[in-house]
């Protein structure tokens, strides 16, 4: 459950899916690595 000052939680997992598929969440990894 997440908190009430996040957004909905279907939203939050609509952006994780969608970021999730277009590698968004791989390059975020990536450039984590580098530090």
């Amino acid at each position: 459950m997440l908190p009430n000052d996040f957004l909905r939680w279907k939203t939050v997992y609509h952006y994780f899916r969608q970021w999730r598929k277009d590698g968004t969440w791989q390059q975020i990894h990536e450039r984590l690595r580098l530090y």
